[in-house]
């Protein structure tokens, strides 16, 4: 079990009952990447938050933990 609380994104198109990826590890995480990515401009929105795991992984050190019992945004079974 995970002993912090990850937020989810869920795919509408797939399920309302089943997380589609983690995008941060926690709220606090998920807020700081929500606000920061309000400030970009619309060239840097593409590779930043939650699709580049670089950039994602520098900042959300606990993400790391996530790795293999969580799916992620960069895992390639989550990519189309």
């Amino acid at each position: 079990m995970v002993p912090y609380h990850p937020i989810y994104f869920v795919d509408h198109e797939t399920s309302y009952n089943r997380p589609c990826y983690a995008v941060a590890s926690s709220h606090w995480y998920f807020l700081y990447f929500l606000l920061q990515r309000e400030t970009e401009t619309d060239d840097l929105k593409a590779d930043t938050w939650p699709f580049n795991a670089d950039y994602v992984l520098s900042i959300d050190l606990e993400k790391k933990l996530l790795k293999g019992k969580l799916p992620l945004p960069w895992d390639d079974n989550i990519k189309s």
